[in-house]
C-alpha cells in the first residue's frame, strides 16, 4: 500500500463504521476505513437486525435508539430503499404474573418520555398473537419499533460513501496506532502505514484490542447469544 494521508481513519467496516465514514465524508472529511474482513464480516452481520424500542427505557441508550430511528428513516426516505427498513411492532412478552406490575410501571414511565407502547393483558395479546403461549401473563406493545436488514445497510451505505470518497481497504488488519506527543499520527495495518489525525474506534467486540493499542482499557465484554431462524408460521 501507498502511504496514504487522511484526515480520519475508521476502524471497523460494521453498522457503526460504516455510518460514521458515510457522514463524516459527506460533511467533506477525507476518510480512510479499514476492515480486517469484508464489510459487515462480523456482528453486523449476525444480527437480529431489530431496533426495538420497548426495551429501552429513558436516558442515554434510549437518547441513541431514538436518533439511531430517525438517522434510518432519513436515510430511507432520501436514498431509496436501500435496506429494508420498516416501521414494525414489537412485543415484550410477561412470563410471571408477578412482573405485571414491573411491565405496568416500566410502561408508564416510556409513555410519559413520548414512547407509543401500552401495556396488554393475555385476552388482547391473544387477540393479537393467538399463536402465544398461555403460560404468558401479558406484553408491552410497541408499534413504534423497526426492523433493518444489517447486510444490505452496510454494503450499500458502504458503496453510497465510497462514491462520495471514502477509501475502503478490506482484508486488512491494524496492528498499531502511531502516536507522538500524545497525538495520533497514523496507524499501522498489515498492508503499511496509514497517516491521520483522528482514528475512529468502531470495532466492535475487538474494539477493546483497539484501546490497548493506545493504553485505554475498554470494559467491554463479549456475550454470545442465540438467534433461531424459522419460516414463516402457517396462520
Amino acid at each position: 500500500m501507498t502511504q496514504k494521508n487522511y484526515d480520519v481513519v475508521v476502524i471497523g467496516g460494521g453498522v457503526i463504521g460504516i455510518l460514521t465514514a458515510f457522514f463524516l465524508t459527506k460533511a467533506g472529511i477525507k476518510v480512510g476505513l479499514i476492515e480486517k474482513g469484508v464489510i459487515a464480516s462480523g456482528t453486523s452481520s449476525k444480527t437480529m437486525s431489530n431496533l426495538s424500542l420497548h426495551n429501552r427505557m429513558p436516558g442515554p441508550e434510549w437518547d441513541l435508539a431514538m436518533e439511531t430511528l430517525k438517522i434510518y428513516k432519513i436515510i430511507d426516505e432520501t436514498m431509496g430503499k436501500l435496506f429494508e427498513f420498516e416501521v414494525t411492532a414489537s412485543l415484550m412478552l410477561i412470563d410471571l404474573e408477578e412482573k405485571i406490575s414491573w411491565a405496568q410501571e416500566r410502561v408508564k414511565e416510556q409513555q410519559q418520555a413520548g414512547l407509543d407502547i401500552e401495556y396488554i393483558d393475555t385476552k388482547n395479546l391473544r387477540e393479537l398473537d393467538p399463536s402465544v403461549s398461555h403460560d404468558i401473563s401479558g406484553a408491552a406493545y410497541c408499534q413504534s419499533s423497526a426492523r433493518i436488514n444489517s447486510l444490505l445497510l452496510c454494503n450499500n451505505l458502504a458503496r453510497e460513501a465510497k462514491s462520495l470518497g471514502t477509501e475502503i481497504y478490506t482484508n486488512t488488519a491494524v496492528t498499531g496506532i502511531l502516536v507522538k506527543k500524545g497525538k495520533v499520527i497514523g496507524i499501522k495495518n498489515t498492508s503499511g502505514i496509514i497517516n491521520c489525525e483522528i482514528v475512529v474506534n468502531a470495532a466492535g467486540p475487538s474494539a477493546d484490542l483497539i484501546g490497548k493499542m493506545v493504553g485505554i482499557n475498554l470494559p467491554i465484554k463479549k456475550n454470545r447469544g442465540h438467534i433461531l431462524v424459522t419460516q414463516q408460521i402457517p396462520t
